[in-house]
């Protein structure tokens, strides 16, 4: 279980709910792991659990109202957000 960054559009606010974390999400916190000293990972789920969750959540930015970014990117004159070289990143379906 992990807080989920959502944007509620009916609240019109940022929530932290508390969710089942992705398959992806997991595998990330077990990989650190033993990463400084001896170590093992120990999940409070079953593994039936484990192959029953989303590969990966959604990306933060579209769970997130980025009206804020666009506000800021105004103050600072980085110029029309539609024409803003924003990157854009796909990953590869498996």
């Amino acid at each position: 279980m992990a807080r989920i960054s959502r944007y509620s559009v009916r609240g019109k606010v940022q929530r932290l709910p508390i969710e089942r974390v992705s398959k992806a999400s997991a595998d990330q916190r077990k990989g650190r792991c033993g990463r400084e000293a001896e170590g093992i990972c120990i999940r409070l789920y079953s593994e039936e659990d484990f192959t029953l969750r989303e590969d990966f959540h959604a990306s933060e930015v579209l769970r997130t109202n980025l009206a804020s970014v666009i506000l800021r990117m105004a103050t600072l004159g980085l110029g029309d957000p539609e024409s803003f070289p924003f990157l854009i990143l796909r990953h590869a379906a498996s």
